[in-house]
């Protein structure tokens, strides 16, 4: 049911994109941008609620910053947001949606869904469904805005968010030394991509940095 509900959400998503093109790409990345908003929302009461109760505190703390996310999620949708500013926002809502689905996934499903959505990553890489799906031109103003330039490369909004996941993931099975050998090696794995995008230009940006950034947590997995 998962897997078929799954490939019914990326047949709904590609037709989308080949229809509405960068039009259905900015709803979509302001979406994850107010559901990152509301992840951050959650992980503060979950962080505050020992201290405070989750009384009036937290709402005096989280209604500025609900409505600061939310309203910049609607001016990226409309295209209002500088390049800088839609940087910040996708980044910070990607890490913080990242980190609430690892917070709540079991470890062993969040492995296995890693793994599996690096496979998927090469395959998408190595068909070019995309481009094949929506057209050669339209494919760079999609590319431009699903994508953040990091170091003059694209780094896709969706890897963030999977690296945010394994992040999280290793703090909560392994603590913090785990999660910095972690972040670490994803680091190195992402180093490791650029180099070879110098000479392949298009490279899947999930398989190095996630089975590098996966060696910790399985260790520690294992041998609990």
């Amino acid at each position: 049911m998962l897997i078929f509900m799954s490939v019914l959400a990326l047949s709904v998503l590609l037709y989308e994109l080949k229809r509405h093109g960068e039009h259905a790409a900015r709803l979509l990345m302001s979406g994850i941008a107010a559901a990152g908003v509301l992840s951050g929302l959650i992980l503060l009461q979950l962080w505050m609620e020992p201290y405070t109760g989750g009384g009036a505190a937290f709402y005096l703390l989280a209604t500025p910053l609900a409505y600061l996310g939310l309203y910049s999620s609607f001016r990226y949708y409309k295209g209002s947001l500088s390049e800088r500013q839609a940087g910040l926002l996708l980044t910070v809502s990607a890490a913080l949606l990242g980190s609430m689905l690892g917070t709540f996934f079991p470890t062993t499903f969040t492995l296995v869904l890693l793994v599996a959505l690096s496979f998927l990553d090469v395959v998408f890489i190595e068909t070019n469904i995309l481009g094949r799906t929506v057209g050669l031109q339209r494919i760079s103003s999609l590319l431009s805005v699903t994508t953040l330039p990091i170091s003059g490369f694209g780094v896709g909004l969706g890897d963030l968010l999977v690296y945010s996941i394994l992040v999280t993931t290793s703090f909560l099975r392994g603590g913090a030394y785990v999660a910095l050998a972690t972040v670490a090696l994803i680091l190195l794995g992402v180093i490791v991509t650029i180099r070879i995008t110098k000479s392949r230009h298009t490279v899947a940006g999930l398989p190095i940095p996630i089975l590098l950034g996966l060696a910790p947590t399985i260790l520690t997995f294992t041998l609990a």
